[in-house]
């Protein structure tokens, strides 16, 4: 077991998947789906991770989430944008900070949206190499979170920690509420570890793999720890103005 020193402890309490080593497990390496500029992940690595892998599409957050984190190799940062779908997608664009921003449209959004630039969407199966061996799986993205599960595949099941951000009540067109995500993921062999927290925009499943239910899941047959590919691209944006979109080629 990692030490629990004090600034283990302080980290523990800075973020989601500290509701997994009060249990007394220890994380491994974390990947974070909209990792934004990449706030938590001082936390993640106080906690015992030896890698993480942060996925944001937004391009002024990765500029500061590479600014951050660009010299560490223990940190891969990746300027994309991951879904059920290998597609193009508009993401709209948030005032300031780009906080905010996604590929879905908000019922009553506080932000002022500025711009739209299509992005390049891929499923993460498609470069599940990097990310072989990691146990843990934060996701914040926004209204996608069940898009972006589905995009997985087989490999999540190689996950052992699910975080997911996703609203009780649906605040996105398109957004699927957080029982239908814990749903769906418990009928990938996942079972839900703590109550949904509600917070002021959103619900925050916190989901654990359940060693006795992932073996005896019907859904395990086959290669569930495999890897589906190892394609490596990184999606670039294409701006189009707000509102429109750009034809995938």
């Amino acid at each position: 077991m990692i030490e629990r020193t004090p600034e283990f402890l302080a980290a523990q309490d800075r973020v989601k998947v500290g509701h997994f080593t009060r249990q007394g497990f220890d994380i491994g390496n974390v990947l974070h789906v909209g990792a934004n500029d990449g706030e938590e992940i001082s936390y993640y690595l106080a906690l015992g991770a030896q890698k993480v892998i942060a996925f944001e599409p937004g391009l002024k957050a990765f500029r500061r989430l590479l600014k951050s984190y660009g010299k560490d190799d223990r940190v891969y940062c990746l300027f994309m944008a991951l879904g059920e779908h290998r597609e193009f997608r508009p993401l709209h664009i948030t005032a300031g900070d780009g906080k905010g921003s996604s590929f879905l449209t908000e019922h009553e959004s506080p932000y002022e949206i500025v711009d739209s630039v299509e992005i390049g969407v891929i499923r993460a199966d498609s470069i599940s190499s990097i990310y072989s061996g990691f146990d843990t799986l934060v996701v914040d993205v926004q209204g996608m979170e069940l898009d972006v599960l589905k995009g997985f595949g087989e490999t999540l099941r190689g996950f052992k920690f699910l975080n997911i951000e996703c609203s009780e009540k649906p605040i996105f067109d398109g957004e699927s509420p957080a029982e239908e995500v814990i749903a769906w993921l418990d009928g990938q062999g996942f079972q839900q570890d703590s109550p949904i927290f509600s917070l002021d925009e959103s619900g925050l499943p916190a989901l654990r793999a359940s060693v006795i239910l992932t073996c005896t899941d019907s859904l395990t047959l086959g290669h569930p720890w495999g890897e589906s590919g190892s394609n490596r691209t990184c999606a670039m944006p294409r701006r189009t103005g707000r509102g429109s979109m750009a034809s995938a080629t």
